[in-house]
């Protein structure tokens, strides 16, 4: 098993490394379009003022919204920019790193309803905040995924110590997975659920990467990671468990 965990992790790795650098040059040049349409929204907004016309003044309000919405988007990659989060390896407060990540990752939740009860003192292995954010990014882009179709998507996030274990649960109401074959989900290139080419377009997953890269962390950090039973009204439970010290 720890071998074919080697390959997998080869099989990933090039691909991600190849594509890493250029996304981050990529982001670079976003940053500077982003200024420059900062740029051309004032000059807009001070044209409808100055012309006295409504309909200017209504395309500036449109264009500062998409401005922010782009904004709020480019925040997925911000773990990605500090060079603090990429390579400081900390134990971190476990409810501040969630709390971040739905930040960061809120414009592409549509709307979906994430509640918490993750004790404050409690702190996650020694990691980098990069790590712990790409683990759990992937960890609710499959909730956001799973719950898409519904008319109430929610999910609910908790956390706290069993004896020696602490763990950390992630819960949503959506499809949910076949408990009793959900490890085999964590293996490369197997897809959780069908999806379809408009999901995919979203970029929220579709690959059979995001397990196999959550798992891969958790291994590196000494945590484990698997699927639980749900608690009553929710359909998927992820759970992220380690050892404490005594």
């Amino acid at each position: 098993m720890e071998r074919k965990a080697e390959d997998a992790a080869r099989t990933i790795l090039g691909p991600l490394a190849s594509a890493g650098m250029p996304a981050l040059a990529l982001e670079h040049e976003c940053r500077k379009e982003m200024r420059r349409a900062r740029q051309l929204f004032r000059r807009l907004r001070r044209l409808g003022k100055e012309m006295d016309d409504a309909r200017l003044r209504e395309i500036a309000k449109q264009v500062d919204a998409w401005v922010e919405r782009v904004e709020g988007t480019r925040r997925v990659f911000a773990p990605l920019h500090d060079s603090d989060d990429r390579d400081e390896i900390e134990s971190l407060v476990a409810a501040e790193v969630l709390l971040q990540v739905i930040e960061n990752l809120r414009p592409l939740l549509s709307g979906m309803e994430i509640v918490s009860s993750v004790p404050k003192d409690l702190f996650l292995p020694a990691a980098t905040f990069a790590e712990w954010n790409s683990l759990f990014q992937n960890v609710f882009f499959n909730a956001a995924n799973a719950t898409r179709d519904l008319d109430e998507r929610r999910a609910q996030r908790t956390g706290g110590r069993t004896g020696r274990k602490a763990w950390i649960r992630i819960e949503d109401n959506g499809a949910g997975v076949d408990f009793e074959n959900s490890d085999r989900l964590f293996e490369l290139f197997c897809r959780r659920m069908p999806i379809s080419e408009e999901r995919r377009a979203l970029g929220l997953g579709g690959m059979g990467l995001g397990l196999t890269i959550i798992r891969m962390i958790a291994h590196q950090r000494r945590a484990s990671a698997n699927f639980v039973r749900p608690s009553p009204k929710w359909s998927t439970a992820f759970q992220l468990s380690w050892s404490t010290p005594q």
